[in-house]
């Protein structure tokens, strides 16, 4: 299994340690550039907010690259954030 996760600002670096301390197989994301914002845009419905279509771009840069399983949060709150996993799948 090699995992991947979104590009959150410095937060994917303990999400890697954590990972890498599981013992899995880690595909960190790449740095966001305007490839991932194509891909992210692309790929993503109409009416998402751009967190989303970064962090879709994101996962298809890190399938690119091997990955195989994406890790991705979710929950209740103020924001979309809890939907994307959905919206992603």
């Amino acid at each position: 299994m090699k995992v991947t996760f979104p590009h959150m600002g410095n937060a994917y670096i303990p999400i890697k340690a954590l990972l890498a301390g599981l013992k899995l197989d880690v595909v960190p994301p790449l740095p966001i550039t305007k490839r991932t914002m194509e891909l992210g845009i692309k790929y993503s419905p109409e009416f998402a907010c751009l967190p989303l279509k970064i962090s879709v771009g994101s996962f298809i840069e890190a399938l690119e690259q091997g990955a195989d399983t994406v890790l991705m949060a979710g929950g209740w709150g103020p924001c979309r954030f809890g939907y994307y996993a959905q919206v992603e799948r």
